[in-house]
């Protein structure tokens, strides 16, 4: 449910507060440009709190899958003629209105998406440097995850699971290390607050009376013609749990090599959410 991610939107912008250079602010770029990075590919050097920004954003990057952004834009262009009637729903999307000229256009989300995870329409742009490599990297760590996970509960040695988490993580870091630059970072506390305030919209009870609704996942699920609704809560899943395991990666040495529950759980729930078995991700871990 919307109401459920608010809290992660929320720790979102907080650690992309943490995590944007002091230079990139919107004084210094109005126009919120989302650019390629300004460093060589092959800088691997990323921290911790870096990375939870960006695992972050790709819980992001799955909720735009939904169609949560874009039903909240959908009900901002056409306000005028919506039969609201509630007065407090109509002030709430005139306020969002408002608020929705600073937001990021979905194009320009897209893309960067695309250029930080390889996933998305924004893939297909053709100017659009999509980091194709990155799911594969991810389905590897948490292939490596739940082998360590079997390992364990099997009592059977645990060198040769840990060395494959060490260098799972590492793999991990240095995929996504030259995609930190550009705008990467201020656009994910941009864009947490777009979803935060798209959410709270969508589940005001004037609006989803537009619907007949009970959440704000019914006004999604409305925008959407019915032979191309997206699987919501799969898409969620994917999002949450990728987004714990990528904040994992950036643990200390001795994390890495013991991930805590809360870790090999998100790994089954990604693993299972992307429809992957153990055989065919035995040339991914290595």
């Amino acid at each position: 449910m919307p109401a459920d991610l608010v809290p992660s939107l929320l720790a979102i912008e907080r650690a992309s507060r943490r995590t944007a250079p002091a230079a990139a602010a919107l004084g210094d770029d109005p126009f919120g440009l989302v650019v390629p990075p300004l460093v060589p590919p092959a800088e691997a050097e990323i921290d911790a709190a870096t990375l939870e920004t960006l695992a972050g954003l790709y819980l992001l990057a799955e909720v735009e899958q939904t169609g949560l952004p874009a039903a909240a834009e959908l009900l901002v262009a056409e306000r005028l003629a919506l039969d609201l009637r509630s007065a407090d729903a109509a002030r709430l999307l005139e306020e969002t209105a408002d608020a929705s000229r600073e937001w990021i256009p979905r194009a320009a989300r897209e893309q960067l998406f695309a250029r930080v995870f390889g996933t998305g329409p924004g893939a297909a742009v053709a100017h659009v440097p999509a980091n194709t490599e990155f799911v594969p990297v991810l389905a590897g760590t948490a292939s490596a995850i739940a082998a360590h996970d079997r390992a364990t509960l099997l009592g059977g040695p645990l060198t040769a699971t840990r060395s494959q988490l060490t260098r799972a993580a590492a793999r991990l870091r240095a995929n996504l290390a030259p995609r930190q630059h550009g705008n990467t970072l201020l656009a994910t506390g941009r864009i947490a607050a777009q979803a935060r305030q798209a959410a709270a919209l969508l589940s005001h009870p004037g609006i989803l009376a537009l619907v007949g609704g009970m959440s704000a996942w019914d006004v999604v699920r409305a925008t959407w013609p019915d032979d191309e609704r997206p699987d919501i809560e799969r898409l969620v899943a994917l999002g949450q749990s990728g987004q714990a395991i990528v904040t994992w990666t950036g643990s200390p040495p001795e994390a890495i090599g013991d991930p805590p529950e809360s870790v090999r759980a998100a790994a089954a729930s990604w693993l299972a959410e992307a429809g992957l078995t153990e055989p065919a991700l035995a040339g991914a871990v290595r």
